[in-house]
């Protein structure tokens, strides 16, 4: 049973999340405090220097050499199998579309040429080809040089590189650096949060990708994302303790950062701004109806 004590304690931390968000939401919506340009710096700063300090000292202050390699591979495994997923969604989509398009277009020529008296062999139709979707590798490189431009990638790799280090070692990052480092990443929850508030506040209405989508994007974060993650810790053999761990991490809501990166090169920032809002509200009953199955 959680006590009610524990259940206070979420909820005080989560509360600072939300008072970040409305107030960068009525800065926009009541205040009109922000323009959109400011709005765009604002974000902008986070994703460039807020975030990637934030996911540098994450990484850095992580021992590499006590991870558990089992809990690891389980949540490759989830990831892995939720891409083949979409990329078998995606192929059988394009490929019936196309299909279809070409059937259709094939059908409708010939009942135009036959009430119209003139009737003609169906090689004669000018059927347009379907467009070649781009080789794999092209897209992979394409994906990988976008990569090499995003903060993170260094971020990540220097904390990682840091990590081994240090923890190899036994050393520790000077005091002056990890309190220039401090000041900058405490930043990032904080104005991420904001940020959030204040793309909402510019939207039309308050659920901007629409409330189909929005619960869409729910059932597939806390309920099939925790089912593909318990399969694939099963596959694994994760068991216990660890297993529960898996299973509620992978109910726990987006990152808020996942926002500020779509936001700031334009990729779904509407699903996911709702994802982090909604998600947050939502996570708390959520994880602890999971805690609750995986304890019986």
């Amino acid at each position: 049973m959680i006590p009610g004590s524990a259940v206070y304690h979420v909820v005080e931390a989560m509360a600072p999340l939300y008072t970040a968000a409305a107030l960068g939401y009525g800065s926009v919506r009541w205040l009109k405090a922000f323009s959109d340009k400011q709005c765009a710096g604002i974000n902008h700063f986070v994703a460039l220097y807020a975030v990637p300090v934030l996911i540098f000292h994450m990484v850095s202050t992580n021992d590499p050499y006590h991870m558990n390699e089992r809990l690891i591979a389980a949540d490759t495994l989830q990831k892995v199998l939720i891409l083949l997923a979409l990329m078998a969604e995606h192929r059988d989509h394009g490929g019936g579309a196309a299909a279809a398009t070409t059937t259709t277009a094939r059908e409708g020529g010939a009942a135009v040429a036959t009430a119209g008296g003139v009737v003609k062999e169906e090689g004669a139709l000018e059927v347009p080809p379907p467009v070649p979707e781009p080789p794999v590798k092209r897209v992979v490189w394409k994906a990988m040089k976008k990569l090499l431009k995003i903060p993170n990638t260094y971020a990540s790799f220097l904390g990682l590189i840091w990590s081994l280090i240090a923890f190899k070692a036994g050393i520790k990052m000077p005091k002056i650096v990890d309190n220039s480092l401090f000041i900058i990443y405490t930043t990032a929850v904080g104005l991420s949060m904001f940020a959030s508030g204040t793309f909402i506040a510019r939207q039309s209405r308050f659920v901007p990708c629409g409330y189909t989508i929005a619960s869409l994007s729910m059932v597939l974060k806390f309920l099939i994302g925790p089912v593909i993650m318990l399969l694939a810790s099963y596959a694994i053999g994760l068991h216990g303790t660890l297993l529960h761990i898996a299973v509620v991490q992978a109910a726990l809501p987006l990152a808020v950062t996942s926002f500020v990166y779509a936001e700031e090169y334009k990729v779904h920032a509407d699903i996911m701004s709702t994802g982090v809002i909604l998600g947050i509200f939502i996570s708390l009953p959520v994880t602890i109806v999971y805690y609750m199955l995986l304890g019986l």
